[in-house]
C-alpha cells in the first residue's frame, strides 16, 4: 500500500467521520455526562478553532517572518464496549491550517484503534495501532514542507502479582517513511521492547526496575542501523496519591554498525506533586540519545545527547478557570561527532476558562530563544494564540 493511498483512505475515514457524528447528532438514544450514547457505543465529538500568531514563523535568525494562522481541529473519539471490561476504541484527529502570508506549510491526520481488556484483579491487555500523516516544517520562504508517514502496531499488557506486585511489558513496531526521494535517509522501522517491575510494599517509595531494547533499521541511510539496551531504577506513584508519576534513571548503550558506540547515563522522569486541591506542580527531566533528522536543514544527520528540563504549575483559580506556567530548558550536545551545541530556553503562560462542559476558552502567549554555538540556528519567537473548543 503506498502512502498516495493511504492518504485517501485518511481522507475518507475523516468525511466518514463527520458523516457519522451527524448521525450521532441526530439519532443517538442520550448524552452521557460527558460524550453521546447509543447502546454499547460511545462518542465524543469535539472542535478546535484556534488563531495563532508568529513573529517568525521560519524560526530563522536574521530574516524574521510574521504570520497569522488559522487552525481548524476536529476530533472524534469513540468506543464499542463488548463487555463492561472490554471494549474497542477509535479516535481521529486532525489539525488543518491556513497561513495568512506563506503557503508551504502542512496540515496533519492522525488515527488510532485499540482493544483492550480489564481483569478484575487489575490486570489489563491492550492491542493497537496508530497512524501518523504530518511534515517536518519548511524553515525559509523557499523551502519546503517535508511530508512523512508514520505508521505503528504495539501491544501493552500489565499483569499484577498479588498486592504489592506487577509486571508491565510493551512491544512496537512503527515505521516512518517520508514522501519525497530527497528524504528517504530519514526513514526507519523500529522495533521496541520495555519491561519493567513494580513493588509497592514500601508505599512512600514503590520500587520501579525497568528494561528497555530497541533495534533501529535504516534501509537508505545504514549508518545510523542500531542496537541499544537500557537499565533504568526508580519509582513509580499511582494518581490516586498526592506524588505520582514516574522516577527513572539508568544506563544506556548503543551498538552502532557503522560508527562508535555510545554510553551514558539517561534520565526518565515526569512527576505530578499536588501541593493543595487546586495547585499542581509539575517537573520533567529527560536525558537521552536521539537520532538527528537529514530532513530537518536544522539538524546534521548524526545522533547527539537530548536533555529536557521543564517545569509546569497549574493553578485553579476557581472551578472554570485555569492558570499555568510552564518553563522548558532543552540541550542538544553534537559533541559526539559534529561539536555543536544548541540551548533552547522556553517560557509559556495560559489562561483556560471553561464557560461549561461542551465550550471552553483559551488564551497563551509564549516566548522561546534558542543559542546555539552554531551561530546560522540560533533565533528568538514570540507567539501568541487565542482559541475555543466544542464538545459533546
Amino acid at each position: 500500500m503506498t502512502i498516495s493511498s493511504i492518504r485517501k483512505i485518511f481522507s475518507k475515514a475523516s468525511q466518514t467521520g463527520f458523516s457519522i457524528m451527524l448521525l450521532i447528532l441526530f439519532c443517538s438514544s442520550g448524552y452521557a455526562a460527558d460524550g453521546i450514547t447509543w447502546g454499547r457505543l460511545w462518542f465524543k465529538p469535539e472542535l478546535g478553532l484556534r488563531e495563532k500568531y508568529s513573529d517568525n514563523i521560519y524560526l530563522d535568525s536574521d530574516n524574521t517572518k510574521e504570520d497569522y494562522i488559522t487552525t481548524i481541529s476536529p476530533k472524534l473519539s469513540s468506543y464499542l464496549a463488548f463487555t463492561p471490561d472490554s471494549k474497542l476504541d477509535l479516535t481521529y484527529r486532525g489539525n488543518f491550517n491556513h497561513h495568512s502570508n506563506f503557503d508551504n506549510f502542512g496540515n496533519s491526520n492522525q488515527g488510532d484503534i485499540g482493544w483492550s481488556l480489564y481483569m478484575p484483579a487489575g490486570s489489563n491487555i491492550k492491542i493497537g495501532a496508530n497512524v501518523l500523516d504530518t511534515a517536518i516544517q519548511p524553515y525559509y520562504e523557499s523551502d519546503r514542507e517535508k511530508p512523512y508517514l508514520k505508521k505503528a502496531a504495539f501491544m501493552d499488557t500489565l499483569l499484577k502479582l498479588g498486592s504489592f506486585n506487577e509486571i508491565g511489558m510493551r512491544y512496537e513496531y512503527s515505521v516512518r517513511q517520508f514522501d519525497n526521494k530527497l528524504d528517504r535517509e530519514d526513514d526507519y522501522d523500529l522495533n521496541y521492547f520495555k519491561i519493567d517491575f513494580v513493588n509497592r510494599y514500601f508505599p512512600r517509595f514503590p520500587l520501579l526496575l525497568e528494561y528497555r531494547y530497541g533495534v533501529k533499521h535504516a534501509e537508505y541511510n545504514p549508518s545510523t542501523n542500531s542496537r541499544s539496551n537500557a537499565i533504568y531504577v526508580g519509582a513509580r506513584w499511582t494518581p490516586e496519591t498526592r506524588l505520582s508519576g514516574n522516577l527513572r534513571i539508568g544506563y544506556q548503550y548503543t551498538d552502532y554498525d557503522e560508527i562508535d558506540d555510545v554510553s551514558l547515563i539517561v534520565v526518565d522522569t515526569s512527576l505530578d506533586y499536588k501541593l493543595s486541591d487546586i495547585t499542581t506542580l509539575r517537573l520533567k527531566a529527560i536525558r537521552k540519545l536521539k537520532d538527528s533528522v537529514r530532513a530537518d536543514i536544522r539538524e546534521t544527520g548524526n545522533n547527539y545527547m537530548f536533555t529536557i528540563l521543564e517545569g509546569h504549575f497549574l493553578y485553579r483559580f476557581s472551578d472554570p478557570l485555569k492558570l499555568s506556567l510552564r518553563l522548558t530548558y532543552e540541550k542538544k550536545d553534537y559533541d559526539i561527532e559534529e561539536q555543536r551545541e544548541d540551548n533552547l530556553y522556553g517560557t509559556r503562560i495560559a489562561m483556560d476558562y471553561s464557560f461549561s462542559r461542551w465550550l471552553s476558552f483559551y488564551l497563551s502567549y509564549r516566548y522561546r530563544i534558542n543559542m546555539s554555538t552554531l551561530e546560522s540556528v540560533e533565533y528568538k519567537e514570540n507567539v501568541g494564540y487565542a482559541g475555543v473548543s466544542f464538545s459533546l
